[in-house]
């Protein structure tokens, strides 16, 4: 008799239409209420999710379900702040530690209470966003020895972005003026802008809001999952208690002291009718 297999066969509908979803994914990176049929399947039916969860790990993708859109995003548990740090490198060179730093100072001002579906700020300036990550730099270079410890519990890099950051100059005319703090931020948004994770609006002079997409609420919500992007907040904002478990992660384990030797216990025949009570005292 041939074993049944029919329980680990998934419909051909379900199959196709998770594919269709995520060629549209990696087409136009979002399924939005526009195709609420297509949208509905992935957020609902679990069999097309199978086929999705299959297809997230060999792209090495994360796709993001949100209430009324999903999105592809690179997989935070694979790559540093949903980028590999090598594809942020290729982009900003020398100015990656940087660029790293502006990502997750983005994040944290957005969604530091930990709401993604209404971030903290409505919009952040550049001005002030540049102020903010100075602030948080020196406060992190300021405890190097606790940075580094988190940085190897966490397997992330916090310090050396801040170390970076302070030796660029906030604003400068002329020659090395594209490797001062602010181009850095613009540089930076405009990769964000590219991939639909912040809109941009120009205010007076060379500062900006920066307002935060669908996107990138969902993205932000993937990352809160990450224990490095955890540790790498916890840095940011000096919060004692949430850096102590990272702390303690970071601290040597002591060896357990080696238990005293004891001579294997003989057991001995019990006389037969002995009462049970007896055998209490048996050594």
């Amino acid at each position: 008799m041939k074993p049944d297999h029919a329980s680990d066969t998934l419909p051909i509908g379900a199959v196709r239409t998770a594919l269709r979803a995520f060629r549209r994914l990696l087409a136009r990176g979002e399924i939005t209420e526009q195709d609420p049929e297509l949208l509905n399947a992935v957020l609902a039916d679990a069999r097309v999710g199978e086929v999705l969860s299959v297809l997230e790990e060999e792209f090495e993708v994360r796709i993001l379900r949100g209430r009324s859109r999903v999105d592809l995003s690179p997989d935070p548990g694979n790559r540093e702040m949903g980028y590999r740090y090598t594809d942020l490198r290729d982009r900003f060179g020398d100015r990656t530690g940087s660029a790293y730093l502006v990502i997750l100072g983005l994040l944290a001002l957005f969604f530091r209470s930990g709401n993604f579906r209404v971030p903290d700020y409505d919009h952040v300036e550049l001005f002030d966003l540049e102020e903010y990550l100075t602030r948080k730099a020196r406060a992190v270079v300021g405890r190097e020895g606790q940075a580094r410890a988190v940085e190897e519990a966490a397997g992330t890099q916090v310090f050396e972005p801040c170390r970076e950051w302070l030796e660029r100059d906030k604003y400068k005319e002329g020659r090395g003026h594209r490797s001062t703090r602010y181009a850095v931020i613009k540089t930076v948004l405009a990769f964000l802008a590219e991939q639909g994770l912040v809109h941009r609006e120009r205010t007076v002079g060379d500062n900006e809001r920066i307002y935060p997409t669908d996107k990138l609420k969902a993205q932000a919500e993937a990352l809160a999952l990450d224990d490095r992007y955890a540790a790498m907040a916890a840095l940011l904002s000096g919060d004692e208690g949430a850096l102590e478990p990272w702390r303690a992660r970071g601290e040597p384990t002591p060896e357990p002291e080696p238990e005293p030797s004891r001579a294997p216990r003989k057991r001995r025949r019990k006389a037969a009718g002995k009462p049970r009570v007896l055998e209490l005292f048996d050594t």
